[in-house]
C-alpha cells in the first residue's frame, strides 16, 4: 500500500478540556506521523506528585514523587534563593510556583516572593512578576504573591497577592496569552484558590466575618463576580486549603474541626442546592492537614500531614513534622509518601500530576495527538502517515472525551477505514466529524 495523506479536522467540541486522538495502525507500525502543533513534552508522568520540601537552612525546593523516587527539581538555587508552592499544569509540561528572589537593581534589600514559571524538569524558569522597589508607589516594594493554581485549560494562573494596601490585596488571575492581570478579590482575606473542573467557578477560603471563622466561598473565575458563601459552610469551624474533584461534585477542604479531612459533596457541582458535609475517615497519622491534592480519577487524595519523629540530635526528645501522604478518596488507611532524616526538612503543598502529555498508551503503534482547546475551534489538521507497502489492511482513529491522558472511548472500534477509505481524504474527514 502506497502512503497516504488524511485530514482530520474542523470538529467542534463542546466539554471544556482538551481531546485526546488515538491513530493505531493494525498489524504494522507507523513509520512516521507528522503534525502540527502538540502540547509541551511534559518531564513528569500522571500520577506523579509534585511538593515542597523546606529545610532547616531556609532553602526551599521543589521536588517530585514518581515511583517512590524523589527528584529535586530546584537545583541550582543558592542559598538566599527559594522554591515554594507548586502548582503543575494541566498537561504537566510547566510549573507555576513562588519564587524568593532579589528586589531588582536593590541587592541589599529583602528578597520578594513572586510568582515564577519553570519547565517541569525544573529547567527555563521565567519571572510571571518581577520583583521591584519604586519609592514613587504606596507600598513601595513589590506585593508577596502566594498560592498559585492552573486553570483547566492552562490560559490562566490563579493566585494571592498580599500587600500593604488592602485595595491591592486578594485573589488575581494572570493570563498566561495576554501577559495581565485581573484583581477577583479585594481585602487581603480570601486566600487558597482553586478551580471548578470546568474552569468556570474558583472556590476559595475566605474570612467570615459573623463566625470569626475562616469558610469556604465560590466566585465566578473570569472576574470574581457572584461571589457566595458556600452554602451549608458556616459550620463555626475553620475550613481551608479546598481541591474540586474533577467531575465536580466534591469539594475537599483541611478543617479545624477534629483537624481531620472533610468534603462538601453536591450532585449540582454547587450550582443549586446545601451540599453535605462529610468527615473523611482516616486511619493512622493525624491532625492538622494541609493542602489536599486530588488524582485525575478522582480516586485519591495526597495531602501534607504530621508525623512524630525522633530527634536524630536529641534522642530524648521527638518532633512533629509534615510528610507528604495519599489516601482513598472513600478514607481508609493514608500510605506515606515522603521521607526525610531527621527533624531538618518539612514536605508541604503537594498536588498530582494530572493530565501529563504524552498518555502512558502512546506508542509506536498507537500515535496520539492533543486537539486544541475549546476556543480553537473549528480547527484542522492534518496528519501524514507512513504506510507498509504491504500487510495493512486498516487503520482506526478515535476520540476521548475524557480529556489528555485518558484512553480513546470505547466506540473508536465502530471507525475501522478500509483500504480503499484511505485513498478518499473527504469521506475520511466526512467520517472524523460523524464521529464527534
Amino acid at each position: 500500500m502506497s502512503t497516504h495523506r488524511a485530514v482530520l479536522g474542523q470538529f467542534f467540541r463542546q466539554a471544556r478540556l482538551w481531546f485526546a486522538t488515538a491513530l493505531t495502525v493494525v498489524s504494522q507500525v507507523m513509520p512516521a506521523l507528522s503534525l502540527i502543533p502538540q502540547p509541551a513534552h511534559a518531564d513528569v508522568a500522571t500520577g506523579d506528585v509534585i511538593f515542597t520540601r523546606q529545610q532547616s537552612t531556609g532553602m526551599d525546593h521543589i521536588m517530585r514523587s514518581s515511583g517512590g523516587t524523589v527528584t529535586d527539581l530546584s537545583t541550582g538555587l543558592n542559598s538566599d534563593l527559594t522554591d515554594d508552592e507548586p502548582a503543575i499544569s494541566s498537561d504537566g509540561s510547566q510549573i507555576a510556583f513562588i519564587g524568593l528572589r532579589p528586589v531588582q537593581s536593590h541587592p541589599e534589600l529583602y528578597p520578594r516572593n513572586v510568582l515564577m514559571i519553570k519547565n517541569s524538569d525544573g529547567s527555563g524558569e521565567d519571572y510571571i512578576h518581577i520583583p521591584t522597589y519604586d519609592s514613587s508607589r504606596t507600598p513601595a516594594y513589590t506585593p508577596f504573591d502566594n498560592s498559585p493554581r492552573w486553570s483547566p485549560d492552562g490560559q490562566h494562573i490563579a493566585y494571592v497577592k498580599d500587600s500593604d494596601a488592602a485595595s491591592e490585596s486578594g485573589i488575581w488571575s494572570y493570563d498566561t496569552t495576554g501577559r495581565s492581570d485581573v484583581q477577583l478579590t479585594s481585602g487581603g482575606d480570601e486566600f487558597d484558590p482553586f478551580w471548578s473542573p470546568d474552569g468556570a467557578h474558583i472556590v476559595y477560603t475566605g474570612l467570615n466575618t459573623s463566625t470569626g471563622e475562616n469558610q469556604l466561598y465560590i466566585m465566578d473565575a473570569a472576574d470574581g463576580a457572584s461571589k457566595h458563601l458556600l452554602a451549608g459552610s458556616d459550620s463555626g469551624y475553620g475550613d481551608m486549603y479546598p481541591s474540586w474533584s474533577p467531575d465536580g461534585q466534591r469539594i475537599y477542604f483541611a478543617s479545624t474541626q477534629d483537624y481531620g479531612v472533610y468534603y462538601y459533596e453536591s450532585s449540582s457541582k454547587f450550582a443549586s442546592g446545601t451540599p453535605t458535609r462529610t468527615h473523611l475517615s482516616v486511619d493512622g497519622p493525624g491532625g492538622d492537614p494541609r493542602v489536599m491534592g486530588v488524582s485525575r480519577d478522582g480516586n485519591t487524595l495526597a495531602y501534607a500531614n504530621n508525623v512524630v519523629r525522633i530527634d536524630p540530635n536529641d534522642p530524648n526528645n521527638t518532633c512533629a513534622i509534615k510528610r507528604v501522604f495519599t489516601i482513598s478518596s472513600s478514607g481508609g488507611t493514608p500510605t506515606q509518601v515522603t521521607d526525610g532524616a531527621g527533624c531538618t526538612t518539612v514536605d508541604v503543598y503537594p498536588s498530582f500530576v494530572q493530565n501529563a502529555w504524552p498518555p502512558t498508551y502512546c506508542s509506536t503503534t498507537t500515535i496520539c495527538i492533543s486537539a486544541p482547546s475549546p476556543s480553537d475551534a473549528p480547527y484542522t489538521r492534518q496528519v501524514t502517515i507512513g504506510l507498509s507497502s504491504s500487510g495493512v489492511k486498516e487503520f482506526q482513529y478515535c476520540w476521548s472525551t475524557v480529556g489528555i491522558g485518558s484512553a480513546p472511548d470505547s466506540t473508536c472500534s465502530s471507525h475501522v477505514q478500509t483500504s480503499t477509505d484511505l485513498t478518499n481524504p473527504e469521506r475520511l474527514l466526512s467520517r472524523s466529524k460523524h464521529s464527534m
